[in-house]
C-alpha cells in the first residue's frame, strides 16, 4: 500500500515537533497595543498645540501684511484722486466723520459691513488691551475706538475703526513726528471677532497724516520700536517693528496670547 508523503521531513534523531503558540506569530497583545497608544497619544499631546500655535501666528502675520497692502492701494488711489490727507474734520462729531469717509475712503474700500456708530463691526469678545493687559479705554466692545466713529469690516473679515486725532495723539499713541493739527486714525483687528483683541497680536494701529497711510511708530527708532513691542510694552508701535522685522511678529509677544 502506498503511503501518503509528509510535507516536511524530520531531521534525524526528531522525534516529535511543537508548534509555536499563535499568539506568539500573530500580531500584538492587547497590552502592546495600548501602551503604544498611550505613547501617540502623549506625543499628541506635547506637540499638536505647538503646531496649532505656529499655524495662527503664521496666519496673522500673513493677514497683517495683507491688511496694510490694501490700506496702501486705498492711499494711491485717494492720492491719485487728489483727496485731501490732511482733512480739518472735527473730533467726536458722528455727522462730520461719516460725510469725511462715504465721500473719500468708502469708494475705494471693499466692505461687507459698514457701521456709523452702531455695534457689530468690532469685536465683541472681548475689550480690545495693550499688549500688557492693560485696558486701552478709547476702545469699548462691538463698537470700535474713539468718539464719532466710522467702523467697517473689509471683504477678507478685517475689523476696521476710523476716528479723528489730535496732533498730541498722533505724536505719542501713534508715534509720528508731524505738525498736522489732525490726522485719521485708524485701528485693525486682523481677524475679525476673535480673541485675544491685544495691540502687538491680532490688533494693529495705522494714521493718515499729510503724507498718506503709515503705521503707527513710524517716526520711532527700532530700540523705541522694540520696547513698545516687547512683553511689558503697550504694542502700540508693533505694527512697524513686525514689517521691519520681514512681517513676523516676535515668539515672546506672541506667547502673551492667552494672558
Amino acid at each position: 500500500m502506498n503511503m501518503k508523503k509528509s510535507g516536511f521531513t524530520l531531521a534525524e534523531g526528531v522525534t516529535h515537533a511543537t508548534s509555536l503558540p499563535i499568539a506568539a506569530r500573530f500580531g500584538f497583545t492587547l497590552a502592546e497595543v495600548l501602551i503604544t497608544l498611550g505613547i501617540i497619544g502623549v506625543v499628541a499631546a506635547m506637540t499638536v498645540p505647538t503646531l496649532i500655535s505656529k499655524v495662527s501666528k503664521r496666519e496673522i502675520e500673513t493677514k497683517l501684511k495683507e491688511d496694510y497692502s490694501i490700506l496702501a492701494q486705498v492711499n494711491k488711489m485717494m492720492i491719485a484722486d487728489g483727496v485731501d490727507l490732511n482733512p480739518q474734520v472735527a473730533d467726536g462729531s458722528d455727522a462730520a466723520i461719516k460725510q469725511w469717509f462715504d465721500s473719500y475712503m468708502l469708494p475705494y474700500l471693499n466692505v461687507s459691513t459698514v457701521c456709523y456708530g452702531t455695534k457689530g463691526c468690532w469685536p465683541s469678545l472681548r475689550a480690545t488691551r495693550m499688549l500688557n493687559g492693560g485696558a486701552f479705554g478709547d476702545c469699548r466692545a462691538g463698537y470700535g475706538c474713539g468718539s464719532g466713529i466710522v467702523s467697517f469690516i473689509m471683504n477678507n473679515g478685517t475689523m476696521v475703526t476710523i476716528d479723528i486725532g489730535n496732533n498730541s495723539q498722533l505724536r505719542t499713541i501713534f508715534g509720528v513726528d508731524s505738525t498736522a493739527s489732525t490726522c485719521i486714525k485708524i485701528y485693525i483687528d486682523v481677524n475679525g471677532d476673535k480673541k485675544p483683541n491685544k495691540f502687538g497680536i491680532d490688533t494693529f494701529l495705522m494714521t493718515m497724516t499729510e503724507e498718506g497711510f503709515v503705521p503707527a511708530g513710524v517716526s520711532k527708532t527700532q530700540d523705541q520700536l522694540k520696547s513698545s513691542c516687547s512683553p511689558g510694552g503697550n504694542g502700540y508701535w508693533c505694527m512697524t517693528y513686525i514689517k521691519n522685522s520681514g512681517w513676523v511678529i516676535p515668539d515672546d509677544v506672541w506667547a502673551l496670547k492667552n494672558y
